[in-house]
């Protein structure tokens, strides 16, 4: 209390002072006035150290640290990123896949995923060949998206699809998108046509469920399932299944984006 009243005393002098030119009038003459002033320190810096707190800190970087540095796979190769696919959006989608049937078999006995959907942007590092660590898929997914099951009917998934272009483009994994001239001449999802009227299952995040990137902006879903499960968590934990399976850690292209040469 006593420290607040001096501060605001402190204030209101300073104020005072600093009034650059007053004068008062009189009947008889002029009154000037002349003033002199010097900066006051209202406040002062703490520059003492809470050894508790700086203790906690370094116990938290240190377990971080360790944490971050454990290896949880091998890559046989160097993968990068890019459209309209690549071998890191290729693995991704594909171990999405595979985590969001997991989940389903768990939850949702009987059911199963049609196809995953990853954006592009989301994507933010690449995976050198030789050991994978954990800081190095938080590098490759920085945000804190989570996995999302979303149902939607056939025709607006065909609706979902006609919004590429063999230039801007979504990563998925079980489907098929063929273009020419730049545009999207077929789709199919698992080998098969869309049918209209069927219900699928896409394995995405929030983050393009929410409508970003547009990709699934005005889009109508019959259902969504929240998992309340971190993507880098997925990832994580798929990467870890393939290693203890005794597989290293790969991604190819193939044949699920095609380019026709124009006529």
């Amino acid at each position: 209390m006593k420290r607040t009243f001096r501060t605001l005393l402190y204030i209101a002098l300073f104020w005072i002072a600093t009034i650059p030119y007053t004068h008062a009038q009189t009947e008889s003459e002029t009154i000037r006035f002349q003033y002199e002033y010097q900066s006051i320190l209202l406040d002062s810096t703490y520059n003492t150290v809470d050894l508790t707190v700086q203790n906690y800190i370094e116990q938290l970087r240190e377990r971080m640290n360790k944490e971050l540095s454990t290896v949880i796979g091998e890559a046989d190769q160097e993968m990068r990123s890019f459209k309209p696919q690549s071998p890191l959006s290729n693995f991704l989608t594909d171990i999405l896949f595979d985590f969001g049937n997991q989940y389903l078999a768990k939850t949702h006995p009987g059911t199963r995923a049609n196809l995953s959907v990853l954006n592009f942007g989301g994507i933010r590092s690449s995976l050198l060949a030789g050991p994978i660590t954990i800081e190095d898929i938080y590098k490759v997914t920085p945000f804190d998206n989570k996995v999302v099951i979303i149902d939607i009917r056939g025709e607006q998934l065909i609706e979902f699809f006609n919004r590429f272009t063999e230039k801007d483009h979504a990563a998925f994994s079980q489907a098929q998108t063929i273009y020419r001239n730049g545009r999207i001449t077929q789709v199919t999802i698992q080998g098969e046509k869309i049918l209209e009227d069927k219900i699928y299952k896409v394995i995405t995040i929030d983050f393009l469920a929410t409508g970003g990137d547009g990709f699934f902006k005005d889009i109508r879903f019959e259902n969504i399932i929240y998992t309340d499960i971190l993507l880098r968590d997925a990832f994580i934990a798929q990467i870890q299944q393939l290693t203890q399976l005794g597989k290293k850690i790969s991604g190819q292209r193939d044949q699920r984006v095609i380019i026709q040469p124009t006529p």
